[in-house]
């Protein structure tokens, strides 16, 4: 059998829960309370008790809550009441959880009617203000009603149901006194509710058989003055408040409040803050109500002084007091401070900018994010015609908020805006960056309409804007890589490589560009062939970038892509990749060595050291696709120059064997590669044949008619000799006048001739070559023309 708790031990149990809650230990007070409830032996009231304790400090943890987290606790101070009415049965646990309930209603309802406040421009703005505030009347009223049945009056002793009834009734005063805030000033429904809220708060504030000290007797006298007062009646609420001189200590600064606001309704603006200043040194002053009457006097007395050089120092006074208030009285308290100063922001065309920005972040708090914004860009023009620097932050501010709030145009403009006035401030970078940031989203979101091209047009020249006015910052690095993504997603790959080499040294961005380079380069590289002098600018960038580094990763890998380009074009510096690609060999990172690898094999063979670049291999493999098709590519040329070399066949056959593992993989252009390397080392015949076929297949590629050309210069049949003649003078047709393979393919149609026994005309070709261009193509060249010359004499 469970043993029963004393009626004691809840009593002190709740008595500590209370003062947690007082003391604003809102989660230690609500952990108390469950950890109570779990223990076995709490009978039904006690249990009760216990449940509506914990909903009320849910419920104070609400009203010092800011959005969204307000709404969590609401609904939770709702959900234990609602579940705890489904498990009980008697009358009087019902109705005492129907009350609490009821009041929490009661209590939102009156915060709604604070939020309205600050938003407030058309009656509208009041809609769930009336709205929660007839539920909780209803409800107030359903449980008025429930304490009247027979069954209560059996459970429940008289003075409980008294102090019941009470409070209900005093709630229900609450309850009309907040909807008689939320209707117009003119109107009859608020004459009508505050007449109803005094009929609640009368009885109670005069009923003898109450403890003059039981608190909601002077809680109801305070809110009888605010009733008569907000009906107009100045004379009588000054008669209430005099009445309430001897009033216990704990209420005397509701009093004082009461007899400030008197004073700003009568507009007596002077009297009421010499009011407020005179109880400054009074514990009077501590009082919350108190501390906002003092704000309430000091915004009317700005508003009234509006225009006038004073005005300012009292809107910076009520400020003053506003954050003194949000550091004594918690949140609830300070919320209330923030909403007075809204209001006079919002209606005070003349508010300064730090009462405007205080307004603005409050609207922010509450929710109400266009008229935050409003407020923001209203501080930036008062503080633009000042010259105050803060101009730019709230312009800031302001596009932050059309930011969050997807409005990405009005954020652009406004980011731009706040950058462009305010070039030199330390944070106009990144609000520039936003305005990037903002345009390439619209961009993604436009990219299927009409406005598709001009939100890339604007993207675009926010990107060149950026990073020419701040070229030294970090967001202009940012802005390089994204400039430099969108020319690659546009096929300009030359300018792509430029942004990339731009990233500063010592940006974070470094080591990412340097990796995009690569594959810049190689688009680049493959959509037009770059001239000999781009690839020996580009070669030396890298150089003397490399050289900025100390040894390590990052130098290593800028000198293995200034070895990767030193291999590039028609004349190859074999030498220097070597050299470079060996001096950083110990420094490279593990995820490039495979690569690094592939480059130093080609180097080595080029340099006609293959036997070492055999080893390499040997040591190397197995390898990737992409380093297999990097040795495939770089010994194409290789062979040319080495001819024969047997060293060299057999490695080629090594790598040939590696690539049919990928066979799959391979791209069409590779193939064409892979399938040229076998025909070369194929014999004679069978290497005319293939490329006889790869020829007519692919008219436009030079090293294949090229190639043709020579095969059917060592085949001596009659058929390919005087095929040959034809096919040279298409190689000459397709090389670059005057270049290298221009002379070759000169020296191969003057050889044709000679072949078919037309010396002459071969003699006649050679010796007008000579006389107008005298080296011939180069040493070597010039010696086998004029060998062949010799021949024919």
């Amino acid at each position: 059998m469970l043993l029963a708790v004393s009626a004691g031990t809840v009593d002190h149990e709740l008595q500590y829960i209370a003062a947690l809650r007082k003391q604003s230990f809102y989660r230690l007070s609500e952990v108390q309370g469950e950890r109570f409830l779990s223990q076995p032996g709490l009978d039904s009231n006690q249990r009760v008790r216990v449940v509506v304790e914990v909903s009320k400090t849910l419920a104070a943890q609400a009203l010092n809550s800011r959005p969204p987290r307000r709404d969590v606790f609401w609904r939770r101070a709702s959900e234990g009441l609602t579940n705890e009415l489904a498990r009980q049965k008697g009358a009087l646990q019902k109705v005492l959880l129907q009350s609490q309930l009821a009041f929490v209603t009661e209590q939102r309802a009156e915060w709604t009617v604070r939020e309205a406040e600050v938003r407030s421009s058309t009656d509208e703005d009041w809609a769930e203000s009336r709205t929660v505030l007839r539920d909780a009347i209803k409800q107030l009223k359903a449980v008025e009603r429930s304490l009247s049945s027979s069954q209560l009056r059996r459970e429940a002793l008289s003075s409980q149901l008294l102090d019941v009834k009470r409070n209900v009734n005093y709630q229900l005063g609450r309850a009309y006194l907040h909807q008689a805030i939320a209707y117009n000033n003119s109107s009859q429904d608020k004459v009508n509710a505050l007449t109803q809220a005094l009929a609640r708060f009368k009885p109670i504030a005069t009923d003898r058989a109450v403890s003059a000290n039981h608190e909601l007797v002077w809680k109801s006298r305070v809110d009888r003055i605010r009733c008569v007062r907000m009906l107009g009646q100045l004379k009588n609420a000054q008669k209430l408040i005099a009445e309430l001189g001897d009033a216990p200590e704990q209420y005397l600064g509701q009093v004082a409040a009461e007899a400030i606001r008197l004073a700003i309704d009568a507009k007596q603006l002077e009297s009421a803050v010499a009011l407020a200043q005179n109880s400054q040194l009074d514990t009077t002053a501590q009082h919350p109500d108190f501390q906002l009457a003092r704000i309430e006097a000091l915004v009317a007395t700005a508003e009234q002084l509006k225009g006038q050089p004073k005005a300012e120092a009292f809107q910076e006074n009520a400020a003053k007091v506003a954050a003194d208030m949000a550091k004594r009285h918690g949140v609830y308290w300070s919320l209330r401070g923030e909403i007075l100063l809204s209001q006079m922001a919002a209606r005070d065309g003349a508010a300064n900018t730090g009462l405007l920005n205080r307004a603005a972040e409050t609207m922010l708090r509450q929710d109400d994010p266009e008229k935050a914004k409003g407020m923001f860009v209203r501080a930036a023009e008062q503080a633009d015609r000042a010259g105050n620097p803060s101009a730019f932050e709230f312009l800031y501010k302001a596009a932050i908020i059309d930011h969050r709030e997807g409005k990405l145009q009005s954020a652009i403009d406004q980011f731009r805006e706040a950058a462009g006035k305010h070039q030199q401030n330390a944070k106009a970078p990144e609000s520039h960056l936003l305005a990037v940031f903002d345009a390439a989203a619209l961009y993604q979101q436009q990219s299927t309409t009409n406005g598709a091209a001009g939100a890339l047009k604007q993207y675009e020249t926010l990107l060149a804007e950026h990073i020419d006015a701040w070229p030294a910052s970090e967001t202009a690095d940012q802005a390089r890589m994204w400039s430099a993504k969108l020319a690659s997603a546009k096929g300009d790959w030359r300018a792509a490589t430029d942004l990339y080499k731009r990233v500063q040294p010592g940006s974070k961005f470094e080591l990412v560009a340097f990796t995009e380079l690569r594959t810049a380069y190689a688009k680049w590289f493959a959509a037009a062939g770059p001239s000999e002098q781009e690839l020996l600018a580009e070669r030396d960038w890298f150089e003397v970038r490399q050289s900025k580094f100390p040894p390590g990763e990052t130098r290593s890998m800028l000198a293995m892509q200034s070895a990767r380009l030193a291999l590039l074009g028609a004349t190859k510096d074999y030498v220097f990749a070597e050299r470079i690609l060996l001096e950083s060999r110990t420094n490279l990172p593990a995820e490039l060595r495979q690569e690094y690898s592939s480059i130093l094999i080609v180097a080595l063979a080029g340099n006609g050291r293959v036997a070492q670049a055999q080893v390499e291999l040997s040591k190397a493999l197995p390898l990737p696709l992409e380093p297999l098709l990097t040795i495939a590519r770089g010994l194409a040329p290789v062979r040319e120059q080495l001819g024969g070399n047997v060293a060299l066949r057999t490695m080629t056959a090594e790598v040939l064997a590696a690539l049919q593992v990928h066979q799959a993989k391979i791209g069409p252009e590779d193939r064409l590669i892979i399938e040229q390397t076998v025909a070369d080392y194929s014999n004679s015949s069978e290497s005319l044949s293939t490329y006889e076929k790869l020829a007519e297949a692919h008219p436009n590629d030079f090293r294949i008619q090229r190639r043709y050309a020579e095969l059917l210069t060592d085949d001596k049949s009659p058929a390919s000799q005087k095929a040959s003649l034809d096919q040279w003078r298409k190689v000459v047709r397709q090389a670059k006048k005057r270049s290298t393979d221009w002379f070759r393919g000169k020296l191969g149609v003057a050889q044709a001739h000679f072949d078919l026994g037309e010396q002459a005309k071969t003699k006649e070709l050679i010796e007008y070559l000579q006389a107008i261009y005298p080296d011939l193509g180069g040493r070597d060249l010039k010696l086998r023309f004029e060998m062949l010359l010799s021949s024919c004499r």
